[in-house]
């Protein structure tokens, strides 16, 4: 039986995924698309990208098309991945309301400089991030029950890996530390498992000295991915209470 699997989230979804069995169908990604910017217009001028992934997923960033995507699939979609590591650079509040993910495509760009020049930065952690993210994640509970998602859902809250393959700690990211990142992911965590998403991690983390997007502390060895592979089918294949 093929298990049809949406993804919003970042490389700690789509990594994992690689590792899932066949019978695990991918149906449709968005990435570097924070909760808060779901939803949320900007109208922005792109600028060059390497890729077309790159363009396509900085275009569903500034159109906010991530709820409105998994509405159009959602009579598809046995299983939803999200994670939260795409959280991690903050957003940009612009006139208007209008919000958008911070993004390394975008620093790459040149535009990243220009929006947050034009609008104020909230950094993951802050409380104004913290605030406006809680109430955020709180409609995007209410849009995937409405959609049938929610018990189709499952949030990758694994931690970042403190050391990697070859015992060497893992680099930072953008100055911040995996324990420093831990530490601030906590709170976005426990808010999820409020709101009645189903969490799954692993024990201790590590990343891969090898990996083939390089060294980053969300960068895992297959160890970890297939810890959390073995949690995410065990509780696809779990049969329903009562």
């Amino acid at each position: 039986m093929t298990t049809k699997t949406f993804i919003w989230g970042s490389c700690v979804s789509r990594d994992t995924f690689e590792f899932l069995p066949d019978s695990f169908e991918l149906l449709g990604y968005v990435a570097r698309q924070s909760w808060l910017s779901a939803g949320s217009r900007a109208d922005v001028a792109i600028g060059e990208l390497e890729s077309k992934f790159q363009r396509k997923m900085t275009e569903g960033d500034l159109a906010g098309n991530a709820l409105s995507r998994l509405s159009d699939n959602a009579g598809d979609i046995d299983l939803l991945l999200l994670d939260l590591c795409d959280e991690r650079l903050g957003v940009v509040l612009l006139e208007g309301d209008a919000v958008v993910t911070r993004s390394v495509e975008k620093m790459t760009s040149g535009i990243q400089d220009q929006l947050d020049e034009a609008g104020h930065v909230l950094a993951l952690g802050d409380p104004g991030h913290f605030e406006r993210w809680r109430t955020a994640a709180a409609r995007v509970r209410d849009e995937l029950e409405a959609a049938g998602l929610l018990s189709k859902s499952l949030v990758l809250a694994v931690e970042w890996a403190l050391m990697d393959s070859e015992a060497e700690p893992t680099p930072t990211s953008f100055g911040k530390s995996a324990f420093d990142m831990n530490q601030r992911f906590e709170a976005y965590y426990a808010e999820l498992e409020a709101l009645g998403f189903t969490l799954v991690n692993t024990g201790p983390t590590l990343a891969d000295a090898d990996h083939k997007w390089g060294r980053a502390a969300f960068h895992y060895h297959e160890t970890t991915y297939e810890e959390l592979v073995g949690q995410i089918v065990g509780k696809v294949r779990r049969p329903p209470a009562g």
